[in-house]
C-alpha cells in the first residue's frame, strides 16, 4: 500500500480494481507483525498480541520484506521489526517493498529505494505502483507503462490504467475498457471488459457490465460471464454473486462450493473466510460450516493465523479459535 499519498498517484484507486483486492492479505508472507491503532498512535503486536512496538505518533502501512513504511512529523521512511530506524525519514511519502524496493517520493517525484536506502537512478517517468512479476507501473504524460528493475521502459506508456503483472499478467485499460497483457506487452485478452481483476490460481476475474466470469490465462473465457460481482480464487474457491443478491461460492470448475446465503464475503486464507450474514461477520470453513461465531462488525482475512475485527468501531485481533489477542 502507498501510506499517505492521493488515490490519483496510485493506479489501485481505479473503480476497475474490484474493491475485494488485497495484495497483503491474498499474497502477504509471514511478518508477525500486525499493525494496530491507540490515541497514542500506531504500533504493532506479534501473533501471540505482545505489544512489540508499542503505539506512537505516526502512520504505518503493513510490514513488507522486514520493513514497514512511516510517516511522521511530516517526512517518511521505514522502520524495522524492532523500531528502529532502517531508511532515513527524509521523504514525502514511501510505499510497501515489493521484490527488494520501494516507492519513496521526494520533491514531487517517485523512484526505488532498496532494503538499504540506495535510491535508484534517475528516470523521466513518475512511478505507480511496485515490483510485481520484475516489472512496476510507470507513468509518463498521463499514461501507464511499465519498467524493469534497472528503470528501463520495456512497455512503452500507452494506457489510462495499469495494475502491475500477476501471475505473469497485468489489467491494463483505455477509455473505460479493461484487458490483459504479457510481460512483453502483447494483448492476451483484449480491453472490452468494464472491470477487472489481478490474475490468481490461473484465473482473471473481469466484469462486463452487471456479469461477471473469469478468463484463463489464454484470454479465452474460463468460466461464464453470468455472476453478479466475483472476487480473487484463493484456496481453489472464489466468492461471488448469485441472482438472489447474495455472495456464495464456486470452485474453479464453476461448480457451486458453498450456497450463496451471504451479504458479503472475503476470501479463504488459511482454510477460513471472513463472512458477512444478518448484518454480523463471522469466518466459516471450507466446507461452509461456522468456524468462528458472528458477532463481529467488521472482519478481514487471516493472515498468518491472525485476523483483525471490528466490534463497534473497537479494533480487535483474534486467533483461528475466535480468542481476542488484542488488546488484552
Amino acid at each position: 500500500m502507498i501510506c499517505l499519498t492521493a488515490c490519483t498517484a496510485l493506479a489501485i484507486c481505479s473503480a476497475a480494481f474490484a474493491a475485494d483486492f488485497n495484495y497483503f492479505g491474498l499474497h502477504a508472507a509471514p511478518t508477525n507483525r500486525y499493525r494496530i491503532k491507540t490515541a497514542e498512535g500506531t504500533g504493532f503486536i506479534d501473533r501471540t498480541g505482545r505489544v512489540v512496538i508499542p503505539p506512537r505518533p505516526m502512520d504505518c502501512g503493513q510490514f513488507s520484506e522486514g520493513l514497514v513504511c512511516c510517516k511522521a512529523e511530516g517526512k517518511a521512511g521505514f522502520l524495522d521489526r524492532l523500531a528502529k530506524v532502517a531508511i532515513p525519514f527524509v521523504y514525502e511519502a514511501c510505499a510497501d517493498f515489493s521484490e527488494g524496493l520501494a516507492l519513496v517520493r521526494k520533491d514531487a517525484r517517485w523512484t526505488f529505494v532498496d532494503r538499504k536506502g540506495v535510491v535508484a537512478k534517475a528516470h523521466d517517468f513518475e512511478l505507480s505502483r511496485g515490483f510485481f512479476n520484475g516489472l512496476a507501473v510507470i507513468e509518463k504524460n498521463g499514461k501507464m507503462g511499465f519498467c524493469d528493475r534497472n528503470g528501463e521502459v520495456v512497455i512503452p506508456a500507452q494506457f489510462d490504467f495499469a495494475t502491475g503483472f500477476s501471475e505473469g499478467l497485468s489489467v491494463v485499460g483505455n477509455a473505460g475498457r479493461y484487458g490483459y497483457i504479457d510481460t512483453t506487452g502483447r494483448i492476451v485478452a483484449p480491453l472490452i471488459y468494464t472491470a477487472a481483476l489481478d490474475f490468481s490460481e490461473g484465473l482473471g476475474g473481469v466484469c462486463i457490465y452487471a456479469k461477471c466470469g473469469y478468463l484463463d490465462r489464454s484470454g479465452r473465457v474460463g468460466l461464464p460471464v453470468k455472476y453478479g460481482w466475483n472476487g480473487n480464487f484463493s484456496e481453489g474457491m472464489a466468492r461471488v454473486g448469485f441472482p438472489s443478491g447474495k455472495a456464495g461460492f464456486i470452485d474453479r470448475r464453476g461448480n457451486v462450493a458453498l450456497a450463496p446465503k451471504y451479504t458479503e464475503a472475503w476470501y479463504f486464507t488459511g482454510g477460513l473466510a471472513a463472512v458477512q450474514r444478518n448484518g454480523k461477520w463471522g469466518y466459516i470453513r471450507g466446507d461452509g460450516s461456522t468456524a468462528i461465531q458472528f458477532v463481529f462488525d467488521g472482519a478481514n482475512p487471516f493472515v498468518d493465523g491472525v485476523a483483525e475485527v471490528w466490534i463497534g468501531r473497537q479494533q480487535r485481533y483474534i486467533d483461528r479459535d475466535g480468542k481476542v489477542i488484542w488488546p488484552r
